[in-house]
C-alpha cells in the first residue's frame, strides 16, 4: 500500500528531520477552507495542505524548501 495515514506521517516526521511535509490528494478531500482548518488544527507546523498549481523548489545549493502556491 502506497498511501500513509497522517498518523504515520507525524509518527515518521518525530523521527526525521523533514522540512515540509504536504498532503495532496486526500480522499475526501476537505470541502472548504473551515474543514482543511480543522483537519490542519493539531497537525506539527512543518505540515501543509497542498493545492493544485502549488510549486516546491529545492534548490541544489541551499537546505531551503520554496513553496509557492497559486
Amino acid at each position: 500500500d502506497y498511501h500513509a495515514s497522517t498518523d504515520s506521517l507525524i509518527d515518521l516526521n518525530a523521527d526525521i528531520d523533514a522540512g515540509i511535509i504536504a498532503f495532496y490528494h486526500l480522499v475526501p478531500a476537505p470541502a472548504n477552507l473551515l474543514m482543511s482548518k480543522i483537519f490542519e488544527r493539531n497537525l506539527p507546523e512543518n505540515f501543509l495542505l497542498a493545492n493544485d498549481g502549488d510549486w516546491f523548489e529545492l534548490p541544489s545549493d541551499s537546505a531551503a524548501i520554496i513553496h509557492t502556491s497559486n
